[in-house]
């Protein structure tokens, strides 16, 4: 029988608050979570245990100090080591879009979409930062378990802390490659402020094709990649032109609408050839594409392989 990741679609709760502030925080004893994937942002602690963990078909090590940043919709799932007595972690899941109230920069927000993508998911801590981000943590954790004033505000003040912790430790852990992929989405975001698309915009009324309003575009297609998505059709939603919504995307993001688009389908396939034993036939309406033919045609275009060359070449490389 194929083995079929769960979809798990929560409604995030905090204290009967969500609809106002959609952030959980808590903290758990587990030995193992099943292939899953979610339309809301993970971010975890690991403070006890040894393991590993498995993000978009990729395994990383799990242990004390790992912090780990999961898209909305990204394959994700972990266990921990034989005899161990699991793995305790911080767990935190909120709406991406909670992101957009916060200081980071359009390009930070950027590159923490590409975790599990083009950029690895997780680092390690040191002693000195664990202790920090315990603390950030448990900050949360007091603050989400109570009802003070500026309790929403304090959260998002630490979740931002965090991320930029998670950030910095990330650039010093990959070095050079991924902290290019960092620094050309800040590039993109400041090309977007600089360029003469700006002076396009003063034509435009109220917002739209800001560089709010195309991050609000990335953070909806990372949510809906998995439907018919159309050009014409979200720069109808946004309220702006098709050709100046492909300028500003492609100014944005470095690439096109189409392969931006592509790309993010392609690599939840390669999770799926990697994580499920689905039949490879079964495989394109369950990342957005509407026929095998191009499903296979864009595949090979991004990997070089056809989908079924690509799992056999990942099996035998094991």
């Amino acid at each position: 029988m194929a083995q079929y990741p769960l979809y798990q679609e929560i409604i995030l709760d905090t204290n009967g608050q969500q609809r106002k502030f959609p952030f959980m925080i808590w903290t758990y004893l587990t030995e193992r979570s099943e292939l899953h994937h979610h339309n809301f942002a993970e971010l975890s602690f690991a403070i006890e245990g040894r393991g590993s963990q498995t993000v978009g078909g990729i395994k990383y090590p799990l242990l004390p100090g790992t912090v780990t940043f999961i898209p909305p919709h990204q394959l994700h799932h972990f266990h921990s080591d034989p005899g161990s007595t699991g793995i305790r972690k911080y767990c935190i899941i909120f709406d991406i879009a909670l992101l957009s109230g916060t200081p980071l920069t359009s390009g930070h927000y950027n590159f923490l979409l590409q975790f599990g993508n083009q950029a690895p998911p997780a680092v390690t801590l040191n002693t000195e930062q664990t202790t920090r981000m315990k603390q950030l943590m448990d900050d949360m954790l007091w603050e989400n378990d109570h009802t003070e004033i500026g309790r929403t505000s304090l959260i998002l003040a630490k979740l931002t802390e965090v991320l930029l912790l998670l950030l910095r430790v990330h650039f010093q852990t990959y070095g050079e490659e991924h902290a290019k992929l960092a620094e050309d989405a800040v590039a993109g975001n400041t090309l977007v402020q600089k360029d003469t698309i700006q002076q396009s915009e003063k034509q435009h009324k109220g917002s739209s094709g800001s560089i709010d309003t195309m991050r609000d575009v990335i953070q909806y297609v990372h949510l809906h990649y998995i439907d018919s998505l159309k050009l014409e059709q979200l720069a109808s939603r946004y309220g702006i032109s098709p050709p100046y919504f492909s300028r500003s995307f492609k100014k944005r993001t470095g690439q096109s609408f189409l392969h931006y688009l592509h790309a993010l389908r392609v690599r939840s396939a390669i999770s799926l050839l990697i994580s499920t034993d689905l039949a490879v036939t079964d495989l394109p309406p369950e990342v957005g594409f509407d026929s095998f033919r191009t499903f296979t045609r864009v595949f090979k275009a991004h990997t070089g392989m056809t989908p079924s060359e690509y799992r056999t070449a990942q099996r035998n490389s094991h």
